[in-house]
């Protein structure tokens, strides 16, 4: 047993001194990052936020129609969860331990660095996510069949149903994932094609915040980035221009003169929805100053 142990223990240590040099190339730069670049995003992207963004996009994955649906299915995920994390700390608390430690530390760094916090970080314990939401399931599979069939005795009494409700817990998932992968992250694209479809011969486009890499870099537009009102105002003077943005709660923050035209004029434009979190790219369509 000892020596399984340290053959474990030496395995952990070679894959993480192997990952360390793998990553040695940009360590400083992600450490110049993230230290000396100070976000101005810190009272936006809060681990409260990440938390409640989490919950709306596996709720949107059942459809806009289907929230109470969306709300059983992560109410009835969370407790089998919690039931998975009892479960373990019964059985081995150190490994427990070892499943979430990676947890307080990407909090901590996160809080330390640059203060911002986003569901993405959490991505790479997925596994360990599943291990316990597994467990939970055969757990209370089990808990359920004791009751049911007091008398039947072995490991294999809650395999059956233990099975049954995986399948269904997959099946759900995929269902819920056929619905989200219908909508793009972020629809600059349809965006796109509504502005070129609808703008008449004289009027210019508007970019403002983060959706100027989305339109310069990739789909190679040279129109140009408003930050304030006297740049936003002055491609206006003679012609209506289209003023194209995402990240409402962001833009407040990089160009707040800019993001106040669009709240009193862009109440009724359309919106290109996405799965991402307040990524949905707002056309609106500024008339002419004269």
């Amino acid at each position: 047993m000892t020596r399984n142990r340290n053959t474990i223990l030496l395995a952990f240590v070679a894959a993480g001194l192997g990952a360390l040099l793998l990553y040695s190339p940009v360590l400083l730069q992600v450490q110049s990052f993230f230290t000396s670049r100070p976000s101005n995003l810190k009272g936006v992207s809060t681990p409260g936020w990440a938390m409640l963004e989490t919950v709306r996009v596996l709720a949107l994955g059942f459809g806009a129609g289907n929230a109470a649906l969306g709300a059983v299915v992560i109410a009835a995920g969370g407790a089998l969860f919690a039931v998975g994390l009892a479960s373990y700390a019964r059985l081995n608390l150190v490994a427990l331990a070892l499943f979430l430690a990676p947890v307080a530390v990407i909090f901590a760094g996160a809080a330390v660095a640059r203060g911002t916090f986003y569901p993405r970080f959490l991505f790479a314990l997925a596994g360990f996510g599943v291990l316990i939401g597994v467990r939970g399931v055969l757990v209370a599979a089990d808990w359920v069949e004791r009751r049911l069939r007091p008398r039947a005795i072995g490991e294999a009494r809650s395999e059956r149903l233990g099975t049954a409700l995986m399948a269904c817990a997959i099946l759900l998932s995929c269902a819920s994932l056929a619905k989200l992968y219908r909508l793009p992250k972020q629809d600059f694209v349809g965006a796109e094609r509504h502005i070129e479809s609808n703008r008449a011969p004289g009027e210019s486009v508007a970019v403002a915040g983060a959706a100027i890499t989305a339109y310069r870099d990739y789909l190679h537009h040279d129109w140009p980035q408003v930050k304030t009102a006297a740049e936003l105002n002055g491609m206006r003077s003679s012609h209506a221009v289209w003023l194209v943005y995402t990240f409402p709660r962001y833009l407040a923050r990089s160009a707040p003169e800019v993001m106040a035209i669009a709240k009193h004029e862009c109440q009724d434009a359309p919106e290109f929805r996405g799965t991402l979190g307040d990524g949905d790219i707002v056309v609106c369509r500024l008339k002419a100053l004269r």
